[in-house]
């Protein structure tokens, strides 16, 4: 984002600078739609960078504040927000993560802008965009050029946006907008003929990168990581990419960033960047963030966090989300303490039903589970089989174990003593004690 330089009116923006990478995104989103920004983006670190931004904050329309922990500990955001009070700027604090009581006027009406009544990104960003508050400081958007123009009527016939996808007209207006230096055109090229005609398409890929485009700059981090789309694996491009679709916001990187400090058990520094990524809706990041919570790595424990983060994550059908949200319904994990056990069980079954539905191997498992003794839906012992053997047969050791009892015992199944023990032989060679003591008490050896 570039700061805004002229005369207009503009809007001024206090955080900390240790939330760089959730703020960023938003104030690239507001200054697309044409609110005039300054904050300290761009400042070289001179001497007088304090005087020039309380100059910008004096001079400013209004002071928006991202409050959250980070700034709550930030001597300079408690400075400019001090500085906006006598100087009676209007103050618009917009509220990132939960803070409990919070801000209010001196008539003790809330003035938050909470990122929470939002549903996604993009909801939230219009919604501040548009903010009365905000007016005078946005100014026109610049018009489209052709070249936008092609870019997205090419997008919309490749997308189908006329019922049928329009391949040949699509590629014809995205190259006609690649060949102006549309990024985001030669983007959608590099997209389109990955796996196709790889050379290609690592050469709009890389147009579109070396114009900053986030998404070609982690499509070339993972070519480079991983060996993908005929590119020779190369650790120092690999980063070098990595860097800049971090350095975009873009939230896939910082998910992978968060992964790989996760894996390294740095967990506050996974925490830092799952959380940038999940503020985006990046559904992996959410889960990630979600399980940070359960687990108390790299933040304090806390069920009720864990169980927002896995439904934001559930709610965009990320599997393992849908699992983990099951999982808490299942056990009582920072469910709300006026929610009835019953409840709580019918939801632990249909997230689990979700899950196990795209193939999730526990969610199978628990599905069945919960069939087998009436655990949030009608006892069935029949589907309980259903979903064990999907299981069992992907090697699921309890599944595995369950199909064994059903067929010792003829539930759901025709009663079945040498399926029984095969099951039970499959989950003994896994270590399953009860599989084992079963075999023992059938007289059965755990091996033919």
């Amino acid at each position: 984002m570039m700061p805004y330089e002229g005369n207009e009116p503009y809007l001024f923006v206090s955080y900390s600078h240790k939330d760089s990478e959730r703020v960023h995104p938003v104030l690239e989103a507001l200054a697309a739609k044409g609110i005039r920004i300054r904050c300290d983006v761009g400042l070289a670190p001179t001497g007088d960078v304090l005087r020039r931004l309380e100059d910008f904050l004096i001079q400013s329309e209004v002071v928006a504040v991202f409050v959250t922990e980070n700034a709550n500990g930030s001597d300079g955001c408690r400075r400019e927000i001090a500085m906006a009070v006598e100087a009676q700027k209007p103050l618009l604090p917009i509220l990132l993560e939960p803070l409990g009581d919070g801000w209010v006027t001196a008539d003790g009406a809330a003035l938050f802008f909470c990122r929470e009544d939002y549903p996604d990104f993009e909801h939230f960003v219009n919604a501040l965009a548009a903010l009365s508050l905000l007016q005078p400081t946005k100014g026109a958007v610049p018009a489209p050029t052709a070249a936008d123009e092609a870019y997205e009527r090419g997008r919309q016939l490749l997308d189908g946006a006329d019922g049928v996808p329009n391949v040949e007209e699509a590629l014809c207006l995205l190259r006609f907008a690649a060949d102006r230096g549309h990024a985001d055109a030669q983007c959608r090229l590099g997209e389109y003929y990955t796996s196709v005609r790889n050379e290609e398409s690592n050469y709009w890929h890389l147009r579109a990168a070396e114009q900053g485009q986030a998404k070609s700059c982690y499509e070339l981090y993972l070519r480079y990581r991983f060996g993908f789309s005929g590119v020779e694996v190369n650790k120092t491009l690999a980063d070098y990419w990595e860097g800049q679709a971090v350095r975009r916001h873009y939230p896939q990187a910082q998910y992978a960033r968060g992964y790989r400090c996760d894996m390294e058990e740095d967990h506050v520094e996974a925490v830092r960047w799952y959380r940038a990524a999940a503020e985006q809706d990046c559904a992996l990041a959410q889960n990630g963030l979600g399980e940070c919570y359960f687990y108390g790595n790299g933040v304090a424990p806390d069920e009720a966090m864990a169980l927002r983060w896995y439904r934001k994550a559930a709610a965009q059908g990320l599997a393992d989300a849908q699992f983990n949200l099951g999982f808490c319904y299942e056990h009582g994990f920072g469910t709300d303490m006026d929610t009835s056990v019953t409840e709580d069980r019918r939801q632990a079954a249909v997230w689990y039903r979700k899950a196990a539905e795209q193939g999730h191997l526990s969610a199978q498992y628990c599905l069945g589970n919960c069939y087998f003794l009436g655990f949030g839906v009608e006892e069935d012992d029949e589907e309980a089989a259903y979903w064990f053997q999907k299981a069992a047969d992907r090697g699921h050791e309890e599944a595995q174990f369950s199909m064994g009892e059903l067929y010792e015992n003829g539930f759901g199944v025709e009663e079945n003593r040498t399926l029984a023990v095969y099951w039970y032989r499959l989950a003994a060679k896994q270590g399953n004690e009860k599989a084992q003591s079963a075999l023992r008490r059938l007289g059965v050896a755990e091996s033919e």
